[in-house]
C-alpha cells in the first residue's frame, strides 16, 4: 500500500478519510419529499423545501441588516 504525501511532506492515509455523501438538510429534504409525496403530512410544498430557503433568507437578512447598520453609521457619523 502506497502513502501519499500532501504538499507539506505529511503523509496521508485515505483509509480512515470517510466523507459523508449526504448532509443533514439534504436528509431532511428527502424526509419531508417522502412524506407529502405518500399524503402522511398536509403542507404546502414551501414547507416541504423550507430546509433549502429557510438557511438563505436567515443569511440574505444577516448580510442586508449588517450592510443597514454600517450605512446608517457612515451617513450618520457624517450629519
Amino acid at each position: 500500500m502506497s502513502r501519499l504525501r500532501n504538499k507539506y511532506g505529511k503523509k496521508i492515509d485515505n483509509y480512515h478519510k470517510w466523507k459523508n455523501p449526504i448532509g443533514v438538510i439534504e436528509l431532511w429534504v428527502i424526509v419531508f419529499i417522502c412524506l407529502k409525496v405518500t399524503n402522511t403530512v398536509d403542507w404546502s410544498w414551501w414547507w416541504v423545501l423550507a430546509p433549502y430557503w429557510v438557511p438563505m433568507v436567515f443569511i440574505a437578512f444577516v448580510f442586508f441588516s449588517v450592510i443597514a447598520v454600517l450605512t446608517i453609521k457612515f451617513f450618520w457619523g457624517k450629519l
